[in-house]
């Protein structure tokens, strides 16, 4: 190696240790809360104790860091709680669906829900407005809404929460709550009309329509049209979220399951219906599932962030012995 080359070593190994360490704080600086400041949360929303409980960190894209707090009995999960560290909130608790036969109906799981709301969220669900539906035999979703407010009137300035409710037993599968604080209504430079043009032409298929009014949800600064897209041979929808504020395309949600072949042309493959509301969870992206051991724990030492400093101070020493022997 020349004596050039020597020389510039040193000052390559800071620069890469600057650059990596400013990375990872960057990476880390997603989390406003530690994990133990998550466990906090979490222990409120639920009456199981979390002291021993496995904690998983995962950075789920977009900027945001979920922590899952998982209660085991033995190799089974018997429930899971997850915090939103990135903005310092609780996301859910879930436990497992028990077996049996269905026995209550909607109506009973619907009074199972607002109990828990009331446990959950105290005063924040005294005037939630419900809903219940039946996903599948053995399992109920109510659905918890605060009043409208602003104007246009959107949701998700209130008070609002989903709770899906076992229709053997009544069991909370389960709980996510949204309680915004101190939000002042965004004003939409995109009207209604003009986000169902732009859903229909996200959608691109000759004949589709707009069912029903344009849904406006405003959450974490963030608002959005949610606008129902019916493909001509009928149900079920395509939900296309559209900004309120730019106009561009967030999502577009297609139906799961395709309709019969008399039902379509045969050139449309359709898959989809989803609920037609906005998502009150932080949900991990296709593909990635909470595993131990993965993202970044900031309760404990980040490896990366030691090797980092390391080659810090080593390329700094090496700077040091370079300009002594000048």
């Amino acid at each position: 190696m020349s004596t050039h080359s020597a020389r510039a070593l040193p000052r390559i190994c800071f620069w890469a240790a600057l650059a990596v360490g400013l990375a990872v704080s960057a990476a880390n600086a997603w989390a406003a809360i530690t994990v133990e400041e998550a466990r906090v949360i979490a222990q409120a929303h639920t009456a199981t104790s979390l002291d021993n409980a496995e904690v998983w960190v995962r950075d789920i894209g977009g900027g945001l860091q979920i922590a899952t707090f998982r209660v085991n009995d033995g190799d089974e999960c018997v429930e899971s709680v997850r915090v939103d560290m990135t903005h310092g909130v609780f996301d859910c608790v879930s436990r497992p669906r028990p077996e049996g036969t269905p026995t209550l109906t909607a109506e009973q799981c619907l009074a199972y829900a607002q109990a828990e709301a009331e446990a959950q969220m105290g005063d924040d669900a005294q005037n939630l407005t419900w809903t219940a539906e039946l996903l599948v035999d053995e399992e109920v979703l109510c659905a918890g809404k605060g009043p409208l407010v602003g104007t246009p009137p959107r949701s998700g300035l209130t008070p609002s929460c989903e709770v899906n409710v076992s229709t053997v037993d009544g069991t909370i599968l389960d709980f996510s709550d949204s309680i915004p604080e101190g939000e002042e209504p965004m004003t939409p430079t995109v009207s209604a009309e003009e986000a169902e043009q732009i859903a229909l032409q996200a959608v691109d298929i000759e004949g589709a329509t707009v069912v029903g009014s344009p849904e406006l949800v405003q959450e974490r600064g963030q608002l959005s049209w949610f606008v129902n897209v019916r493909p001509p041979w009928g149900e079920p929808d395509w939900i296309v979220q559209v900004s309120a504020t730019t106009g561009g395309v967030i999502s577009v949600a297609e139906p799961q399951s395709a309709p019969s072949a008399e039902a379509k042309p045969p050139s449309q493959a359709v898959t989809a219906p989803q609920t037609p509301r906005a998502p009150t969870r932080a949900t991990l992206p296709t593909g990635v599932a909470d595993t131990p051991g993965s993202g970044s724990e900031r309760g404990g030492i980040p490896l990366v962030p030691v090797i980092a400093l390391v080659l810090l101070l080593c390329a700094a020493g090496g700077l040091v012995l370079l300009r002594r022997r000048r």
